[in-house]
């Protein structure tokens, strides 16, 4: 989603200096950020370093140790993080409609490039992406941990262009709960 292959394909340097935790996790922008799940998995797993990457207005008093906080950051400094991650989160408040950030938000289309296996909200789950597991099953965080990356290809903007250009006709509803006006 407009973000050029040729940024994404450069050698990366790691930004984590720590190598003392069992895993590094990211959280790549807050937006639609549910702390108290963020602050539930630092719990759960005491061993991840997990870095969050964006402004929050107030972080949490019972914030865990391994939660390691930043502002915004360059895009590329960003890249750095998700290519180096074990990794990717997605607390996202569950509510209808986050679903279509499975394929449309632009960190979740890092996590699948640099293939991180995503720990997210169940409505996230596709069983054609396998590597986002659901917050509710039992093993998400096990099988995070355990979880082979497998890189998907992501398309580029031509791709995206080609996709959009070949949609067919538009065709409005026919049962509409009103009359819409016309003006010439």
């Amino acid at each position: 989603m407009g973000v050029p292959h040729d940024q994404l394909r450069k050698s990366r340097i790691s930004p984590y200096e720590n190598y003392q935790f069992q895993k590094i996790a990211v959280y790549a922008g807050t937006t639609q950020l549910d702390q108290a799940t963020l602050i539930s998995i630092a719990q759960s797993r005491p061993k991840w370093q997990i870095h969050v990457l964006g402004r929050i207005r107030k972080i949490s008093p019972h914030a865990p140790g391994n939660l390691i906080f930043y502002s915004e950051l360059p895009f590329n400094e960003v890249l750095d993080f998700v290519a180096h991650a074990d990794i990717g989160l997605a607390p996202y408040i569950d509510r209808l409609g986050i679903q279509y950030q499975t394929t449309n938000s632009n960190r979740m289309l890092l996590y699948r490039y640099h293939a991180l296996p995503i720990l997210g909200p169940d409505r996230l789950c596709d069983p054609n992406l396998p590597s986002i597991i659901g917050r509710s099953d039992p093993n998400a965080l096990d099988r995070c941990e355990a979880m082979l990356r497998q890189p998907e290809e992501i398309q580029g903007w031509p791709e995206l262009a080609l996709a959009l250009s070949q949609n067919g006709a538009t065709e409005p509803p026919t049962n509409a709960s009103y009359e819409p006006k016309m003006s010439l």
